[in-house]
């Protein structure tokens, strides 16, 4: 005889059993979410999707790599929801050493990156083909809903959820017309963040849009061109790539002749090149045994039989030329066009 904990008294009711199995049915749920969200870190060792999208989250977040989630073919949205909770796993691991010293620059801007995740289905099961049994007609049978219900379970809800119902043909656009999606034109993915961009509806029913940006004026230097010369008529810097070593944490962002000295515990030496317009800054160093960079030219390493040599680390100019790389009355017309579909789609 089954026993009800669910109810008080011996006399339940049958209303009673079914609130009572109800109850345990939606525990049942809660636990096991528990569970796969504090099982997520051993998901790095197992060998199937669930793994492998683990481990590729964990190499984004070691490189720092900005971008969102697509998914086509979401099924009942398992796989959406684990790939969640493997960012949600390695993003909580960075901003728990928010308070670290030597966290600063592009790593404290990483931490606030948060992605989107695109899932992508005809949410009605496959259609019409000749596949035979394993993706016959109308296989894998899912609902939008269906799908909605189980990633808000997981916390994962709108705006950073976005379920595009519609075969691929028709829903593969999106990866070129989302504005929040568009590459940058190579210039950087900090200028591709510079862009934030708004979707409201008003209480009256009027739906709006805004894009703005956080710096116009490198905007409008690669939209039109610019000349930058240095301050109080200084020297502009310039790295030499393959010489001045990368900032730690920094992604690609190479040291400043301050930082420079710092690492080599020595002073940069300026030599001026013939005609006068230009100079550079040199250091006396030695290659790395492994071949790849620079090490002091320590008495220890010169004793090893290793060549001190001249490093040019920085060319020297008065100015620099930015060249137009920019389209912007392009841009802005394309963003313009994709306005009503974006209305439609992010507006519930």
């Amino acid at each position: 005889m089954r026993r009800n904990y669910w109810t008080a008294g011996a006399g339940s009711s049958g209303r009673d059993d079914r609130i009572a199995q109800v109850g345990v049915s939606n525990m049942t749920g809660i636990f096991r979410r528990m569970l796969r969200k504090a099982t997520a870190k051993h998901n790095q060792h197992r060998n199937d999707a669930i793994g492998a999208l683990h481990r590729s989250w964990g190499y984004i977040y070691a490189s720092q790599i900005i971008g969102d989630y697509f998914e086509f073919g979401v099924h009942q949205g398992n796989s959406l929801v684990a790939s969640f909770y493997a960012f949600e796993h390695f993003r909580k691991f960075l901003n728990f050493r928010q308070d670290s010293p030597t966290d600063s620059g592009s790593l404290n801007e990483y931490k606030a990156f948060k992605a989107v995740f695109f899932g992508m289905d005809s949410f009605c099961g496959m259609p019409e083909n000749n596949e035979g049994d394993l993706v016959h007609t109308k296989s894998f049978q899912t609902s939008l809903d269906l799908v909605s219900a189980a990633c808000a379970r997981a916390g994962l809800v709108r705006p950073q959820i976005q379920l595009i119902p519609g075969l691929f043909s028709d829903t593969a656009r999106t990866l070129i017309d989302h504005p929040k999606r568009r590459p940058a034109a190579g210039l950087g993915r900090g200028f591709a963040r510079s862009w934030q961009w708004q979707v409201r509806r008003q209480p009256d029913g009027v739906s709006w849009a805004r894009v703005s940006t956080s710096s116009p004026r490198v905007i409008s230097a690669y939209a039109y061109g610019a000349t930058i010369r240095g301050r109080n008529g200084n020297w502009l810097a310039i790295p030499v790539e393959g010489a001045v070593p990368l900032r730690d944490g920094w992604g690609r962002v190479p040291m400043s002749p301050v930082e420079v000295e710092a690492r080599f515990n020595q002073d940069l030496q300026f030599v001026r090149f013939p005609g006068g317009r230009t100079a550079g800054l040199v250091m006396t160093l030695v290659r790395a045994q492994s071949g790849r960079g620079w090490r002091t030219a320590t008495p220890g390493r010169v004793a090893q039989g290793r060549q001190a040599e001249r490093v040019l680390m920085f060319v020297l100019v008065r100015q620099v030329q930015v060249a137009r790389r920019l389209d912007l009355p392009r841009a802005i017309a394309e963003t313009l066009a994709a306005f009503p579909d974006v209305l439609a789609r992010e507006l519930p």
